[in-house]
């Protein structure tokens, strides 16, 4: 997934989507292939799909069905810096859509800019938006994480993108922005000129155009609501556990070097681009979760969260990996 966000962003940055089938198909559909649709089923990605056929024949770019009876999502695409200036009426378009042929979400993009809504909710249809991202200026792991929960197949049919859809939509304005800004905030903390977490946030705040005092920050970051219960338990039990010391590349890069030796505990690499990596599931020791997968130079990538969370680690310290499922889970540690 880090993979695919990164080449999206760069092609984005060199302007080589440059209408909006470019988007549709290169970046959407690049991006739900990695969600787990199955792209190349019509049944499942449906484009060009009919919502209302008997009123009218207006189509949705991007019709996805999660189960075959409804429509779990719509993705209306437009080309890259469109949404903007034509923001209004793309919402009015997309609300027609769900006028009798409900989906469980809708979302707007360009490709750059995404705005996810809840269609189930009440209220005009503006309203109902509970997410926004920008290829361009969010960190490639809050991006992650975005896709990851609201957009995945696997979360739609879990129940488990609806759920934290709600969430969003109970906060108000500023709750939302603070609870946008907070992984970035807590990352800023941890570099010069260590600013505390309010600060943090009031500045990244200020930036989307929200005046927030620090003393409000501090308020909103303590009503935040509690993080989702890990999936991983410490009581799972670890088949073999494996050491592995870091180089002044893992520490800068932030990812870390699988030793030939071990590979047996992991998937395969993937051979070519044109393969989809097999992907496995590490957690760390909050029950966060990251996909990953061995790519070239046998580097376990998609894990900077981790070193975030651990910004002591240097070169030659020790990170054990306890292997839970071979091939399919892991928890990653520094004790």
């Amino acid at each position: 997934m880090d993979e695919v966000l990164r080449d999206i962003r760069e092609k984005l940055r060199h302007g080589d989507y440059q209408n909006e089938e470019h988007v549709r198909f290169s970046l959407v559909g690049q991006l739900l292939f990695e969600l787990g649709w199955d792209v190349w089923n019509p049944t499942e990605v449906n484009t060009e799909f009919i919502a209302v056929p008997a009123e009218d024949k207006t189509r949705v770019d991007v019709a996805l069905f999660a189960k075959s009876y409804s429509p779990s999502v719509y993705v209306e695409v437009k080309a890259v810096g469109k949404i903007a200036k034509y923001l209004s009426e793309i919402e009015r378009q997309v609300r027609d859509y769900n006028r009798n042929n409900t989906a469980l979400f809708s979302a707007i993009t360009d490709g750059r800019r995404w705005r996810f809504y809840y269609s189930q909710t009440g209220g005009e249809f503006h309203q109902k938006c509970f997410k926004e991202c920008d290829f361009l200026k969010d960190d490639l792991e809050d991006l992650q994480q975005t896709f990851s929960v609201f957009l995945a197949k696997e979360s739609i049919l879990s129940g488990r993108a609806e759920e934290q859809a709600l969430k969003y939509l109970q906060l108000t304005n500023k709750q939302k922005a603070v609870q946008d800004c907070l992984p970035q905030a807590k990352r800023l903390v941890q570099s010069s000129p260590y600013p505390t977490l309010p600060q943090a946030i009031a500045k990244l705040v200020g930036q989307k155009g929200i005046v927030l005092s620090e003393s409000e920050a501090a308020e909103l970051i303590e009503r935040m609501p509690e993080p989702e219960t890990p999936v991983l338990t410490p009581k799972e039990p670890v088949s073999e556990s494996i050491e592995i010391s870091l180089s002044k590349e893992n520490v800068e890069a932030k990812h870390l070097t699988i030793p030939l030796k071990y590979h047996y505990l992991f998937p395969p690499k993937t051979p070519t681009r044109r393969h989809e990596p097999k992907t496995f599931t590490v957690y760390d020791a909050d029950g966060k979760e990251y996909k990953t997968h061995i790519e070239g130079n046998n580097r376990l990538p998609g894990i900077r969260g981790f070193f975030h969370k651990n910004p002591q680690l240097r070169k030659g310290d020790k990170i054990y990996i306890d292997i839970i499922v071979p091939k399919e889970r892991y928890r990653l540690r520094t004790k």
